[in-house]
């Protein structure tokens, strides 16, 4: 059963128009155990609100269910588009849990994209207190993907990284390892050289102590040799004794 049933044909018609005056006034007010109003469109929309001061369309949820559902089967189930030119958004989110929650079945939970030429970006994600401006999960893939025509990533500040970080197949840590390795060779070096020069000192006071000994026994040769002449002489002249006493 219908209460009101209008119709009105002919270009631009309007089968029922109501109109109010005076504060918190309504033009139409529907109320319905299923459905409050429902509107059909065969070449438009469904529904069309228009406002010069609040919401051109308001939903609310006063039992737990959802403020503003859309549901499309060729399209965009929830479309929103601002012509603002001072920070309005197409879709803004906001909620004591998530702001926006984005779910696909076959392609990207959530995609954003822009054409701008003097900045933005495509997704920005920022964090107001301690916490992270965007985060990056994957149960089997990357956690985030990033490539771009001039810089894939660039970061401003510190970064840490708690895994391994690989660069062109060449894993960073053992790089790392390798430089370390390569900047203890001067320390290494100098540890050497400084036991070469310390050999070289033993072998110079080995070589003194050598020039000490041969110049001792060339002196015991030369006091040798003059105990030998000596004792020849002596002999010659205790021989030269001998043959006078006995001639």
């Amino acid at each position: 059963q219908m209460a009101i049933n209008e119709k009105a044909t002919g270009q631009n018609s309007v089968a029922i128009t109501g109109t109010a005056t005076g504060e918190n006034s309504l033009g139409v007010h529907g109320k319905g155990d299923a459905v409050g109003v429902r509107g059909d469109g065969k070449s438009w929309h469904g529904v069309v609100g228009f406002s010069e001061g609040g919401f051109g369309v308001y939903g609310e949820g006063l039992t737990g269910g959802t403020g503003v559902v859309g549901k499309s089967k060729g399209w965009h189930a929830v479309g929103g588009f601002s012509e603002s030119t001072t920070g309005g958004a197409g879709v803004y989110g906001e909620a004591v849990g998530p702001g926006v929650i984005g779910v696909s079945k076959t392609w990207h939970g959530v995609y954003g994209e822009t054409p701008s030429t003097t900045g933005g970006a495509g997704v920005w994600g920022e964090h107001k207190g301690a916490g992270s401006g965007v985060v990056g999960v994957s149960n089997s893939g990357a956690g985030v993907y990033g490539k771009g025509g001039r810089l894939a990533g660039q970061f401003e500040g510190n970064v840490d990284v708690s895994g391994k970080l690989t660069v062109q197949g060449i894993n960073v840590g053992d790089l790392a390892s390798r430089v370390q390795a390569v900047e203890g060779i001067p320390t290494r070096m100098q540890a050497v050289e400084n036991r070469v020069t310390t050999l070289q000192q033993q072998v110079n006071n080995l070589q003194q102590l050598v020039n000490n000994l041969q110049q001792q026994l060339a002196s015991l040769q030369q006091k040798q040799a003059e105990d030998v002449e000596g004792i020849v002489v002596s002999l010659a002249t205790l021989a030269a004794r001998v043959t006078a006493l006995g001639g």
